[in-house]
C-alpha cells in the first residue's frame, strides 16, 4: 500500500491571549497546510477550459453537521460531508451513506479525550485510505467525549469504506477548484477562520472581515460556485443555524486571500 510523503506543516496562530477564550468557546480544530508541504501527494492538473458559469452539488450533501465546541472540524469535512458525498456519488447509491467523523477523529488522535487536539486534512485523508470509516450510526459521535478508540471489530467493519486515495489543489488556480466542483467532485479546504465569519448567519455572500480576529483554521467543503454571485458555495459543520440553514457563500476573492490547499477524494 503506497504511502504519501507528509513534510511539515504551517498551523493557524493566535495572536492575542484574550482569543483564548473565544477559541474555547467556538472550537475550529484545522491545522493549515502549505501545498509546498505536500509534495508527493498528486496534484490535479490545471484545468484546461473555462468550467460552465455555475455549479451546485448542494442537494447531495448530508444535512450540515454541528461539531459544537470540539476541535473536529477535519473529521466532519472530510469523512461527514466529502465521503459521504462522493461514496453515494460513485456508487449512485439511492439513499446517502452518512459516515462517521468521530471514527476518523478518534482513530487519529490518541491522547484526546476531550475533543479538543487540532488535525490537519491530510492526517484524516489518510486515515480514511488506511484505515475507513463506519456508517455514522454505528460509531457515533459524542461532542463530551472523544476517548472512545475504534476497537477490532469497528476498523474490521470500516474496511470497506476506505478511500483509494486523494489529490491536492493549488486553491490559488480558481478555474481547476471550479472545474473540480463542475465535474461533481466535492474539495475539501481549510482557512483561518474569524469571528464575523463564525457568526455568519445569512443567505448573501461573505466577503469582508469587519472582525478580523482568527480564532483557529477550520475546515469545511465546497459543494458548488456561481459566477454572477463571484462566490463559491460550501457545507459548514456549525448547524444548520449558521449561514444559510448549515451552507453559506465566500467570495472568490475572500477564498483566494484565505485559502491554500484544495483537497479531493480519488
Amino acid at each position: 500500500m503506497r504511502w504519501y510523503r507528509l513534510a511539515t506543516v504551517i498551523g493557524c496562530v493566535l495572536p492575542l491571549a484574550a482569543v483564548a477564550s473565544v477559541s474555547a468557546a467556538w472550537a475550529q480544530g484545522a491545522i493549515i497546510e502549505e501545498l509546498a508541504g505536500l509534495g508527493g501527494v498528486p496534484q490535479v492538473a490545471a484545468a484546461r477550459s473555462l468550467p460552465p458559469p455555475h455549479a451546485d452539488n448542494s442537494v447531495r450533501f448530508p444535512d450540515p453537521g454541528d461539531q459544537g465546541r470540539t476541535s473536529t472540524c477535519v473529521a466532519w469535512a472530510t469523512a461527514y460531508a466529502a465521503w459521504s458525498y462522493e461514496y453515494s456519488r460513485t456508487r449512485r447509491t439511492q439513499r446517502p451513506k452518512v459516515f462517521s467523523p468521530a471514527f476518523v477523529y478518534n482513530n487519529v488522535h490518541d491522547d484526546a479525550p476531550n475533543c479538543d487536539r487540532d488535525t490537519k486534512i491530510s492526517q484524516a485523508l489518510e486515515s480514511l485510505r488506511l484505515s475507513g470509516t463506519t456508517p455514522a450510526a454505528d460509531f457515533p459521535f459524542n461532542p463530551e467525549s472523544c476517548a472512545r478508540k475504534p476497537g477490532a471489530g469497528d476498523l474490521k467493519a470500516a474496511e470497506p469504506y476506505r478511500i483509494s486515495g486523494w489529490s491536492v489543489i493549488d486553491a490559488n488556480d480558481l478555474g481547476t477548484v471550479k472545474a473540480q466542483l463542475a465535474d461533481g467532485r466535492a474539495v475539501i479546504v481549510a482557512m483561518p477562520l474569524t469571528v464575523s465569519f463564525r457568526r455568519w448567519h445569512s443567505r448573501g455572500v461573505y466577503e469582508a472581515d469587519e472582525n478580523p480576529t482568527v480564532i483557529d483554521g477550520h475546515a469545511m467543503v465546497l459543494t458548488g460556485y456561481d459566477d454572477a454571485r463571484g462566490a463559491l458555495r460550501l457545507i459548514n459543520s456549525f448547524g444548520n443555524g449558521w449561514g444559510e440553514e448549515g451552507f453559506g457563500w465566500i467570495s472568490y476573492r475572500r477564498f483566494i486571500t484565505d485559502v491554500r490547499v484544495g483537497y479531493v477524494i480519488d
